[in-house]
């Protein structure tokens, strides 16, 4: 049995602020297929949980109003989400009963699909989840409102057949008074001003809910669709408008932070603060937040705020007082950011050495930083890196390029055509390597480590915020505050000519960025660090690598000798043909561009590898796992939901975010004993990747000779990793290291694949899978169908087949491959795909869904 408190301590502990939890009968108007129990018949709960943004991010973010800026911490915010989802999931799941997390919202029908007239429809509404689970009231601009944080939280929700307490309906004061700051300050595209169509009622559980019944396109015009507001925007908005605007006036993602959003508290909450255009957030903590007087240098707070760093994985630590920046600015140095594109221009706001510009009653500025070996560098100062490809996509040597891209009519609707993004932006405008993969890069790190290394330093910005805020005092990040000015003046280490910091334990390796306060911390000269120690190699156990790998997240570990990898290559050529695998085409526009594509044929000279490839003197390869709670794929395009948006969220990308901050950190433990060490999301190169929308991610197959010859697991007839405890519900990633740690036998017992009717070739949309090939791979024999990988990628990674998961969307589009695909076939049909709905494909592949072990049998 579990009760509704050991939930909310759960979600407490895994990082939540709020949590409420309804019973499904409240959901019993909800239109079936965005019901609970559309997506899980045998549904109870309803479990909502809540993070909290900081009030600094929202209250100076947004200026101007495409510009996130210091509110693009909201990413972590969404990372904890999926990470408090996924686990409370799986722990529900553990105890017996199956559970379903629904992604915090990004996936979208945009239009209305089967019986469901709703254009733009989530999975589940969390907004209406949260209201039902007594989190608070609704506003007039439909969002949530809670008596603790106003609008200023994000949402997640988990439906679960466990049956748990419900919380009352919220029944206090008055959140939302109708003060219409949501209406006046709204974007220029007026969702609150213009085409609203009355009032939406609903009812929960005799609770009665009013609010705006706007047009969403409106709403989404820069928000969702990253369009620009200095355009005409005629008196109607919808599809016919967006789509042909999509391929001439893109902004870039995250071009607009909701105002409505920004400027909405309820009454007993609102104050006004120097510096700040919204009303500021009374604290509910302190009777007077805003604390006037300079106090006296607080050692409970600097040891607090020093101990989240820690805890989240900072290896470089320091804190300035503001005097500290007098005259540090010569004009010498050019300015650097590390996490945030600089401003495109003075309305943007401009880069300083001065923390006063971005925080009027800034006191001390926190410098964060995470480091890393040489061994995780990107491009000539690692080994072979011709070869090797770590993260994700890039241009490698060998490879050919050619471009291409179509031109377009955009009609009345669009002022003028040219690029699909504004000239030198970057192609998305709130924080890079975090929620999307193939963005602006800063520490030379391979992406990998620089994703993990990023979300390592965004979640110490979001608690430490979190947690000075809470006390009354100013906290903002992401500024335009030279984050190497703010180095210097921390003093944790020094800058070169160029303005790069060096720093004693890490060198050039190091990502870091700085956090504003108006709290009066304690001066902390550098210090602090979980480095790379030494380089005297210290005593390390296989059975201390493997408890550590646990305890920072991994379901399954395994380690393999790197010599059982010897031949390898030699082998994967009779199941991949290497040119396919080296393929890839790319739309620059990101499927944002309409009709419009700009194509980028990309061919690498070759794909597969071995250890070697990343490490010459490599003994030993550490292979972690993180497992998808079995519910996911068990109703993954089941009715009455039909949902392909969980799985995508949660198999492909939750869980390539858990391994690779997993593996991050057991790099650094290896290195901290004296040891090199480098992660890899595919070790072989035998992975492709699978449409997201929010990047491409690496396929099931990624490592699954890697698992095997660590023993968790045999190479099933698709070729991915198969495993006695979650069958195909797990990813893999490895470690490729020169630590001599005692290897796992191989894998060797039973395989279902032998006796099965292999579902998996027959339910291929594309015939990818071909015949039965042997292979010999660390004494093991591997018996798998040979891959077309091409017809493969022409269903995942393009998304052209409407039955492998976007037709479950609503999308348009349903291509089917033709008898021979190169590079120019699929630049021709991304021009015939669906305009509207490529940007959220929602992959969900039909061999994996069709494999007995899944447990899809009705």
């Amino acid at each position: 049995m579990i009760t509704s408190q050991q939930v909310k301590a759960m979600v407490k502990t895994l990082g939540g602020d709020l949590c409420g939890i309804a019973n499904v009968e409240r959901f019993k108007d909800a239109p079936p297929r965005i019901s609970p129990l559309g997506h899980l018949p045998t549904a109870k709960s309803v479990i909502v949980a809540a993070v909290h943004t900081p009030d600094g991010a929202w209250e100076l973010g947004g200026e101007p109003i495409h510009n996130w800026g210091s509110a693009s911490v909201v990413t972590a915010v969404n990372s904890r989400l999926e990470r408090i989802a996924l686990y409370l999931a799986r722990h529900l799941e553990e105890a017996g009963y199956k559970s379903i997390p629904i992604p915090q919202t990004a996936i979208w029908r945009y239009r209305p699909h089967e019986e469901l007239n709703i254009n733009f429809s989530p999975d589940l509404s969390h907004i209406h989840a949260g209201a039902a689970a007594g989190l608070g009231d609704i506003g007039y601009q439909g969002l949530l409102l809670t008596p603790e944080y106003g609008a200023r939280q994000r949402l997640i929700t988990i439906i679960t057949e466990a049956k748990l307490d419900p919380d009352p309906m919220y029944n206090g004061h008055t959140l939302c008074d109708y003060c219409m700051q949501c209406v006046r300050q709204c974007a220029p595209s007026s969702a609150l001003r213009k085409e609203v169509d009355g009032m939406t009622e609903i009812v929960i559980d005799g609770k009665k809910f009013t609010y705006a019944n706007k047009n969403k396109f409106r709403c989404a015009w820069a928000e969702r669709f990253q369009l620009r507001f200095d355009i005409d925007i005629p008196e109607k908005v919808d599809e016919s408008v967006i789509v042909p605007n999509l391929a001439c006036n893109r902004e870039g993602y995250g071009s607009s932070l909701e105002p409505c959003w920004r400027y909405c508290l309820p009454p007993a909450m609102r104050m006004k603060k120097d510096g700040r255009k919204p009303n500021h957030r009374k604290s509910f903590w302190v009777a007077n937040p805003d604390i006037k007087d300079v106090s006296p240098e607080s050692r409970p707070l600097t040891n607090e705020v020093s101990r989240i760093a820690i805890s989240k994985g900072i290896d470089i630590f320091g804190i300035a007082k503001k005097d500290d920046f007098a005259g540090i600015d010569d004009g010498s140095i050019p300015y650097q950011l590390n996490l945030i594109p600089h401003p495109f221009n003075d309305a943007w706001g401009v880069v300083s050495a001065d923390p006063a510009k971005y925080l009027n009653d800034v006191q001390t500025v926190i410098v964060m930083g995470v480091g890393f070996g040489d061994e995780c560098r990107a491009g000539q100062n690692r080994p072979n890196q011709a070869s090797v490809n770590c993260g994700s996509t890039s241009i490698q040597q060998g490879s050919s390029v050619t471009c291409g891209s179509t031109a377009i009519d955009c009609g009345s609707t669009a002022v003028s055509c040219g690029s699909t993004q504004a000239p030198g932006k970057a192609t998305h405008l709130i924080v890079s390597g975090i929620g999307f993969m193939d963005e602006y890069k800063t520490s030379g790190a391979i992406p990998v480590v620089e994703s993990a290394a990023k979300e390592k330093l965004m979640d110490a910005i979001l608690d430490i915020s979190r947690y000075l805020e809470e006390l009354g005092y100013s906290s903002v990040g992401l500024t335009y505050l030279s984050d190497n000015h703010a180095a210097l003046a921390a003093q944790v280490g020094q800058l070169d000519e160029a303005g790069n910091l060096v720093t004693d334990e890490f060198g050039y390796n190091q990502v870091y960025t700085a956090l504003l306060t108006s709290a009066p911390l304690q001066k902390i000269v550098a210090g602090c660090s979980n480095g790379t120690g030494t380089g005297q190699v210290k005593p390390l156990t296989t059975q201390s690598v493997k408890t550590y790998a646990v305890q920072q997240g991994a379901s399954l570990v395994g380690i393999a000798s790197a010599d059982a990898f010897k031949g390898i290559k030699q082998e994967l050529a009779k199941v991949y043909d290497e040119q396919e695998l080296g393929l890839q085409v790319i739309d620059r526009n990101e499927r944002m561009g309409g009709h419009a594509v700009d194509a980028q044929i990309i061919q690498r000279s070759s794909s597969f590898k071995d250890p070697w490839d990343y490490m010459p003197d490599a003994r030993s390869v550490i292979v972690i796992g993180t497992h998808i709670p079995k519910t996911i794929g068990e109703r993954a395009e089941k009715p009455l939901a039909e949902s392909v948006g969980v799985y995508s969220m949660f198999a492909q990308h939750a869980t390539w975010r858990i391994l690779s901050e997993t593996a991050f950190d057991i790099v650094k433990q290896l290195e901290a004993k004296g040891y090199k060490a480098i992660p890899t999301e595919d070790l072989n190169g035998t992975a492709s990747k699978v449409a997201h929308t929010f990047g491409e991610m690496v396929d099931a197959r990624a490592n699954a000779y890697a698992a095997m010859l660590a023993g968790l697991g045999y190479v099933s007839w698709l070729g991915n990793a198969m495993t006695p405890e979650h069958g195909l519900n797990q990813r893999f990633f490895a470690i490729v290291t020169n630590a001599d740690l005692k290897a796992d036998l191989p894998f060797d017992g039973p395989s279902v694949c032998a006796s099965c009717d292999k579902r998996c070739a027959k339910s291929c949309m594309a015939s990818a899978l071909q015949e039965k090939v042997v292979l010999s791979i660390g004494g093991q024999e591997v018996q798998q169908a040979k891959l077309a990988s091409l017809r493969c990628d022409w269903c995942k990674r393009y998304a052209f087949v409407g039955d492998e998961g976007p037709k479950y969307m609503g999308s348009q589009t349903n291509i089917m491959p033709p008898e021979h695909i190169d590079g120019e076939a699929i630049v021709e049909a991304m021009k015939k795909m669906d305009p509207l709905q490529k940007r959220i494909p929602c992959i969900v592949e039909k061999c994996i869904l069709s494999c007995p072990v899944m447990g899809r049998e009705d």
